[in-house]
């Protein structure tokens, strides 16, 4: 970074890419958190209480058959919960999108790299605008995905097809 005006691409490009893909890799590092630890708890709660269900069906409890309704009620209803709230998906979702962002943060910083260290002196900063849009681009096609997956998941009770009338007719 001899030039001066090299240094201010870098710099700048550097401060774009942190504040574009730095910040978005934060945000679903964060929110990736609680869809995990919301899947694996209602997992545990289902494993825990369907261990349950054969020591009281086996037990002399005068009052098993209730116990055994509120256990299924629970089972149902942690099963139900996780999957309408599609914690799993949410989690996975989050935590590919935060994979891929910091696959190409590390591609913008291995072509900077190369434009310092390979490009002659004419090329840097050409490469390395190049590079911050093209990193650019790709977060915004990686959080678009992201983000379309989670709405189309949102999809009302009324599209599922139980009418028969969802088909598409204009093929």
């Amino acid at each position: 970074m001899s030039n001066g005006e090299h240094g201010s691409v870098y710099s700048r490009s550097a401060a774009i890419v942190d504040r574009e893909i730095g910040v978005s890799i934060a945000w679903y590092r964060r929110k990736q958190v609680w869809p995990m630890i919301f899947y694996r708890s209602c997992g545990i709660l289902t494993i825990l209480l369907g261990l349950l269900i054969p020591l009281i069906a086996s037990s002399q409890i005068g009052s098993k058959d209730r116990l055994l309704v509120v256990l299924g009620f629970l089972i149902a209803f942690s099963n139900g919960l996780s999957s309408f709230l599609g914690s799993e998906r949410l989690w996975r979702g989050r935590t590919l999108a935060a994979e891929a962002l910091e696959h190409v943060k590390a591609r913008w910083e291995i072509e900077v790299i190369r434009a310092q260290d390979v490009l002659q002196a004419v090329d840097r900063d050409r490469h390395i605008l190049q590079a911050t849009a093209e990193a650019l681009d790709r977060c915004r096609e990686i959080t678009s995905v992201e983000a379309e997956a989670f709405f189309a998941a949102l999809k009302p009770l009324s599209s599922t097809g139980s009418s028969g009338g969802d088909k598409d007719d204009s093929a």
